[in-house]
């Protein structure tokens, strides 16, 4: 069995994304609604499988930050105030071949299902 629960290849529910999560804390976002041509972002992402957290940013240092203060729940809003245009973090569940992230802060979420 996978260690990593999101670890795979993830379409969204609607085609507009594709995100490849690697088990060595780095993802692939491809963006296909331009209509041209796909754009590909390389990311990092640390998680947190006891509290159900990932966070996801172009930026080690701010990923080890929120991750040092994910057990607290005040410690992590005031330092995703911070960090919101930096890093993004999202809970997330899996359920068979679906996995629901849901951003944090506004509660916007997100179905991506497994390619």
């Amino acid at each position: 069995m996978n260690e990593n629960p999101i670890a795979g290849e993830w379409m969204d529910d609607d085609g507009n994304y594709a995100m490849n999560i690697l088990n060595n804390g780095t993802l692939y976002v491809t963006d296909f609604t331009d209509g041209e041509e796909a754009k590909e972002q390389e990311l990092l992402y640390k998680i947190d499988k006891e509290n159900r957290i990932i966070a996801i940013s172009s930026d080690e240092k701010m990923l080890d930050d929120v991750m040092e203060v994910s057990d607290s729940e005040h410690a992590l809003d005031a330092m995703e105030l911070e960090l919101s245009d930096q890093t993004v973090v999202f809970e997330y569940s899996v359920d068979n071949d679906q996995l629901v992230l849901t951003e944090r802060d506004y509660g916007e979420q997100m179905i991506l299902i497994k390619e």
